[in-house]
């Protein structure tokens, strides 16, 4: 099996922020899941920084077992956050209007995800302030926000960039203005206290 090349892909400011692990693509409970690994072989917990490690790491361990894992992760850890849309890229590889819109706002590294009808967005949010007020997964529309302190999640890279942008230092007025029109809680269902949740067993295999 041949490492996918994203090395001169992925920007190098990305490289420098985040943190790494390896995944594969796993059956549970009957369904298709991407399962984080950390570089020595044993399950990642994407609520552990250090079960992430350098891209340079998590690249050399991919290399050396290329037949074991399906590619590379990023945790999203501190400042990064990470937006997944899912079903948005037609057969003719034209994006919905949603994720148009999207890429556009956030202005910051995208890319295609691993079933090529995804979109992976990844930006840096200093000091964002996403509240239980707005949903971390909006699954009418197939848009998930994650946030540092609001869920533990990671992100599968493919380096099949959706445009030539770098990673942005700054979109957290951005990422509000999207979750404000996209993400807030009926008021009907009321505003539950925030709570942390863990994602480590569970991605939709089909993006």
């Amino acid at each position: 099996k041949k490492v996918p090349t994203m090395s001169n892909c992925i920007p190098d400011n990305l490289h420098a922020a985040g943190r790494f692990c390896l995944w594969k693509r796993e059956e549970r409970g009957g369904r298709s899941t991407k399962v984080p690994y950390t570089v020595t072989g044993a399950r990642a917990s994407v609520s552990r920084p250090e079960d992430f490690v350098s891209y340079e790491d998590a690249r050399a361990a991919l290399e050396r077992r290329p037949d074991r894992f399906s590619g590379l992760g990023i945790g999203l850890f501190g400042d990064l956050v990470g937006i997944d849309i899912d079903h948005c890229i037609g057969p003719d590889g034209q994006l919905s209007p949603l994720a148009s819109e999207v890429i556009e706002r956030i202005g910051s590294y995208a890319e295609r995800s691993p079933s090529n009808t995804g979109v992976h967005i990844l930006c840096l949010a200093p000091g964002l302030a996403y509240g239980p007020e707005y949903l971390a997964k909006n699954s009418s529309i197939g848009l998930e926000i994650y946030v540092a302190g609001q869920t533990s999640r990671y992100l599968t890279l493919t380096g099949d960039r959706l445009n030539d942008l770098d990673l942005a230092p700054d979109c957290s007025a951005a990422v509000l203005e999207i979750a404000e029109k996209y993400m807030r809680r009926s008021e009907k269902a009321g505003t539950p206290a925030a709570r942390v949740v863990d994602f480590t067993d569970y991605d939709d295999p089909t993006t």
